[in-house]
């Protein structure tokens, strides 16, 4: 991923893998508002608990153009 952002123009700062908990309370928000939302959650949880989807904190800032 990091290569994928720096490709793209920006310098990535930090970068921290979270938590399975802490990512399964920070991703829930991805999908509210969907009228599927139960489904979308419980198939979000059960992919962080099988290893399948990892949440990442990502700080980047855009670099400077000297061009």
């Amino acid at each position: 991923m990091r290569s994928a952002l720096e490709a793209g123009g920006l310098s990535v700062i930090e970068q921290i893998k979270l938590p399975l908990a802490q990512a399964i309370q920070a991703g829930g928000g991805s999908v509210i508002g969907c009228d599927d939302f139960p489904l979308r959650l419980q198939n979000q949880e059960s992919c962080f608990a099988d290893g399948r989807l990892i949440a990442q904190f990502v700080l980047a800032e855009k670099k400077e153009d000297l061009t």
